[in-house]
């Protein structure tokens, strides 16, 4: 695990330093960008891809990937998703994962880090009724697991799934409305 998470920190200063950062001119919408300053990234190591090329990354995804439309920011630079995922499924039953790593610049210091899990196999964050930690809440008909607020004050948890496939969103030195509303961002896409 600390390889991996070593290896995704190395690929996002790779983009940070070679200024590659998509630039808005509204604010928090994603799905707008108006700048990019260099090249997409497309890299593989052990038998993983690790992009920020989300029409490359769909190629390999039997399923839709769904990013988040509202990513907190400072104003200035839009952070680009780093997407990971294998390359190739050997599993019988062609179970597929891909990770979705932001770190947002803000006024947070730390920046803020948003982790997307999504899956064609059940992942979530557990059973309710067995972690007094977790609580069910509805996001247009969906019903979403979160860690309860007073869990944390600067970490979200948040499981769901739509027709067979399993979101899992971790939020990190965020506050609680900025994690809903990137939640809300993705379930409003499945609708």
């Amino acid at each position: 695990m600390k390889s991996f998470l070593a290896l995704v920190l190395l690929i996002y200063s790779v983009l940070i330093f070679s200024g590659c950062i998509i630039e808005t001119s509204n604010g928090d919408i994603a799905t707008n960008p108006t700048v990019i300053t260099s090249p997409l990234l497309w890299n593989e190591a052990q038998g993983r891809f690790y992009t920020n090329d989300i029409t490359k990354a769909q190629a390999k995804i039997p399923f839709n990937i769904i990013l988040p439309t509202y990513i907190p920011y400072d104003g200035q630079t839009f952070p680009l998703p780093i997407i990971d995922g294998l390359l190739e499924t050997d599993n019988l039953d062609n179970s597929i994962k891909v990770n979705i790593t932001y770190n947002t610049f803000s006024s947070n210091i730390p920046p803020g880090i948003i982790l997307i899990t999504e899956a064609n196999y059940k992942v979530s964050l557990g059973d309710v009724q067995l972690n007094p930690e977790l609580e069910v809440i509805d996001i247009g008909n969906i019903e979403v697991i979160k860690t309860r607020d007073d869990f944390s004050e600067i970490d979200a948890y948040f499981s769901f799934n739509d027709n067979g496939v399993y979101y899992v969103i971790e939020t990190h030195y965020l506050t609680h409305e900025e994690s809903l509303k990137i939640v809300v961002s993705i379930i409003d896409q499945l609708k």
